[in-house]
């Protein structure tokens, strides 16, 4: 398990966090279809999942354990790196 480590401590679930644990390895197919799916119930349509940073903040959201409104809720440029973390585990095959 890896953690991202965050610029400044950050409110999750009532405490100051200063890093979220996240583990890329353990998504499966379900948690590509539950993000997608989750997405669309907003309106979302994901059409490239490559480029798609709500949808890589939706499995980051499910590689963390902590919900999506948490991720959204980040400062930018921790909210880019949680992006970018899961961006770039996809495009190392």
């Amino acid at each position: 398990m890896a953690e991202l480590k965050l610029r400044a401590p950050f409110e999750l679930n009532g405490e100051k966090v200063e890093a979220i644990p996240y583990d890329l390895e353990s998504l499966t197919g379900n948690d590509i279809e539950r993000a997608i799916t989750e997405l669309g119930k907003n309106g979302v349509v994901v059409a490239m999942v490559e480029t798609d940073q709500r949808y890589h903040a939706m499995l980051f959201s499910i590689a963390a354990g902590i919900s999506y409104e948490d991720v959204k809720r980040l400062p930018v440029r921790d909210y880019q790196k949680a992006t970018t973390l899961v961006r770039d585990f996809f495009l190392e095959q």
